[in-house]
């Protein structure tokens, strides 16, 4: 646990119920300071290890932050908030990568669904990962 995300918590317990706490971890965030110094190729590169597949924006975050500031957010106090595209999740459990069956012209009841599949080689894997999905579809 990092020193913020310690100090927010601890923050959260001590000034409840008068003020309420809570940290926010953000992922990559597409902004003007980011487009000046990515090549097209680096960002792609960044986005292909971002489970949804891209940056977040910055308004996406913003969202996020008007809403704990909100009445809505009355009984939010000492959490961690993490907006990464479930990035941290997927360094966390191994590769991810993302199949549509669609692609690979299978005929099977789950034409055209999109498969989240974790695998720990996904170039390797994914010929025999397909095999496997296509056996179980027809099923």
């Amino acid at each position: 646990m990092g020193g913020v995300i310690a100090l927010s918590l601890a923050m959260a317990l001590e000034l409840a119920p008068v003020v309420r706490v809570t940290a926010i971890s953000p992922g990559y965030v597409f902004n003007p300071m980011q487009r000046a110094e990515y090549t097209d190729q680096m960002l792609d590169v960044v986005n292909r290890k971002i489970p949804l597949g891209r940056h977040a924006k910055p308004e996406e975050i913003a969202a996020l932050f008007a809403f704990l500031a909100s009445e809505d957010a009355a009984f939010a106090t000492g959490q961690v908030y993490v907006m990464d595209g479930a990035e941290t999740t997927a360094g966390l459990c191994g590769q991810w990568f993302h199949i549509q069956l669609d692609d690979f012209k299978r005929d099977t009841p789950f034409d055209g669904l999109e498969l989240i599949c974790l695998v720990e080689n996904p170039h390797a894997a994914s010929i025999q990962l397909l095999d496997q999905i296509h056996t179980i579809a027809v099923r």
